[in-house]
């Protein structure tokens, strides 16, 4: 049973795991086995915002297999899929990408010049 009432976004990991991102900042992780009996397999540590939008990377040449939690205040938390099992897990990076891209936008500008 899911704790968090306002789920905000939901995505499959694999064929086995599904995420939960909700309002409150939380990640629930699922088992979704064959059988209709999905299994809460625990609640990662609260994200410092909501939970707006999920969504799995997979590169396979390279080998990243990352999942992306982008964040109601902006910020993109990144964590490696492989380590979903894990209920401490902490995110790889928190980033502002919004900052950084404005710094970016910045530093080329004041190349043209």
């Amino acid at each position: 049973m899911l704790k968090d009432r306002r789920v905000k976004c939901m995505t499959a990991v694999h064929s086995n795991i599904v995420l939960i991102g909700c309002q409150s900042g939380r990640l629930w992780v699922f088992e979704a086995g064959f059988s209709m009996q999905h299994k809460c397999l625990h609640c990662l540590p609260r994200l410092p915002d909501a939970v707006l939008c999920l969504k799995h990377y997979v590169d396979t040449r390279s080998g990243l297999d990352l999942w992306l939690a982008g964040l109601a205040n902006g910020k993109l938390a990144i964590y490696e899929a492989k380590s979903l099992k894990q209920p401490d897990l902490q995110p790889r990076l928190v980033f502002n990408f919004y900052e950084n891209y404005l710094i970016q936008l910045f530093i080329n500008s004041a190349k043209l010049y």
